[in-house]
């Protein structure tokens, strides 16, 4: 499994956990969800490096902008993660949907803007998206994982200044 899979998988599973607990649908509030959210420590561990920082989080919540979200969307919680001495980072982004279709719709609109993902495995979540691409900057190398469990999407994007990305 590779770094990219390893990092959809720790957090998807943590989504799935999220998850638990009503029968009729997710139910989670933005603290919840920021609740899941890597800390500093393991997004160190999983990319193997101390030279991870944690940004600020930023949530995504009614009447906060309310103009460019979708009305199937309840809210979303992110953060961006920095790699001292690189231009490296990591973008965690945890979508929730008003139900699961709105996600899979959503899923559906990422793979029509960003094509073809380039594996289908290792499989992570209800659904995912792998993609690899060049970029620009000191970070040209970047990776866009897309995970969706239930109603809630996560995205990932990873810039790294080494080409050793792969997705098996």
């Amino acid at each position: 499994m590779t770094e990219v899979s390893r990092i959809a998988a720790a957090l998807a599973l943590a989504a799935v956990v999220a998850s638990c607990g009503t029968a009729s649908g997710f139910n989670a509030r933005p603290a919840d969800v920021y609740s899941i959210m890597p800390s500093q420590s393991d997004v160190r561990s999983l990319l193997g490096d101390s030279a991870w920082w944690a940004g600020p989080p930023s949530f995504e919540v009614d009447p906060l902008d309310s103009a460019t979200t979708p009305a199937t969307q309840k809210f979303a919680v992110s953060r961006l993660y920095l790699h001292l001495g690189t231009d490296e980072h990591l973008l965690a982004r945890y979508t929730v949907m008003d139900k699961t279709s709105s996600a899979t719709t959503l899923m559906t609109n990422l793979g029509a803007r960003f094509g073809t993902s380039l594996s289908s495995s290792p499989k992570v979540g209800d659904q995912v998206l792998y993609y690899a691409e060049y970029g620009t900057g000191g970070a040209p190398y970047v990776t866009r994982t897309y995970v969706r469990v239930g109603q809630v999407v996560l995205g990932l994007v990873w810039t790294k200044k080494d080409a050793n990305i792969r997705i098996e």
